[in-house]
This record gives C-alpha cells, structure tokens and sequence, in this order.
C-alpha cells in the first residue's frame, strides 16, 4: 500500500485522501469531483472561522504532546517497578509527540499567515445607493 508525501508541509497521507491538511491538492480531478477545493476551502471562510480552526488545532496538538508526556511516565514508572515490557509502549507512543508537533507546527504557521495579512487587508467602506 503505497502512501503520499506532502511536497509542501511533508505529512504522510493515505493514498485515497485527495488533499492534506495543509490544504495541497494531491489529484486536482478527483478533489474537483468530491468537491474538494483545496486552499480555496479556507479562503471562503471569515478570518474569524481560520483563527478558531487554527487555534482549535493548535490545542489539539499540545494536548497529544501531553498525552505523550503521560504516557511515557507512566510506561517509565512501570518499567522501573520491575515490568520491561513497558519500554515497547513507550517507543511506540513517540508517534503521539510527532503527530502533536506537526499540528502545533501548522497551526503556528497559519495563524502566522493570517497575522501577516491582517494588516494588509482593506478597510471595509460604506457605499451609499
């Protein structure tokens, strides 16, 4: 089973997922079919809506670095209590610190983006019929 690399943020995905997360379009023909617009889906929210999914995201991520923190101490102290096959548990929870990071990571860099171009946007008038 083969898996796709993002070229852009470098996430592995499943082979059928037509976008990442970050938003790259793998196969722009059947995202277009399954309605999938890409980063196009994000632009069309409010920059409200971006800073609440990035924030969520953000929160997300550190509560699975915690996870992992938890885990791995507690899979420690029962391999220090005598029990070694704890240390299995505890180099496998190491994809829970990977998966944390990367969303902390991306979430960091879209609300990065978005702070970037707060200032930049145009201040709304009010036309007059």
């Amino acid at each position: 089973m083969s898996v796709r690399r993002c070229p852009e943020c470098g996430t592995v995905n499943r082979p059928t997922v037509p976008t990442c997360e970050c938003g790259f379009v793998f196969d722009a023909a059947a995202a277009q079919a399954l309605g999938v617009s890409g980063r196009s889906a994000l632009s069309d929210e409010t920059i409200e809506d971006q800073k609440h999914y990035h924030m969520h995201r953000l929160t997300i991520g550190w509560m699975t670095i915690a996870g992992f923190v938890l885990v791995l101490l507690t899979c420690l102290m029962l391999f220090v209590l005598g029990s070694p096959i704890m240390a299995f548990p505890a180099a496998g929870s190491v994809a829970l610190l990977v998966k944390g990071v990367r969303m902390v990571q991306t979430s960091n860099r879209g609300l990065l983006a978005i702070a970037e171009n707060d200032g930049k946007l145009p201040k709304a008038r009010l036309l007059k019929r």
